[in-house]
């Protein structure tokens, strides 16, 4: 099946090992991991955080690049133990 849409596995979450996001200023300065799509990379510049471009399927070993946390589907985070290395969740 092809895909629809950027968002065609459910809405992003944030997940972070340093703090909750729970608004967008939140994300200001935040060291973000998303997909390598120029749209995610604007969209959170955009926001204010500070997005690393890291592909499927190492978004756990966004820390070893200095990242703070993440955003990403709760069923990719499922599929890729993010729950393991992250300790919030925000929806």
């Amino acid at each position: 099946m092809r895909s629809t849409g950027n968002w065609d596995d459910g809405f992003t979450q944030f997940f972070s090992s340093t703090k909750p996001i729970n608004t967008p200023e939140d994300l200001q300065g935040f060291k973000l991991r998303v997909p390598a799509s120029p749209l995610f990379v604007s969209l959170f510049k955009t926001l204010g955080a500070s997005p690393t471009a890291i592909n499927w399927p190492k978004p756990t070993r966004a820390a070893d690049q200095g990242v703070d946390g993440l955003g990403q589907s709760y069923i990719n985070m499922v599929a890729s133990k993010v729950y393991e290395v992250q300790k919030y969740c925000s929806v």
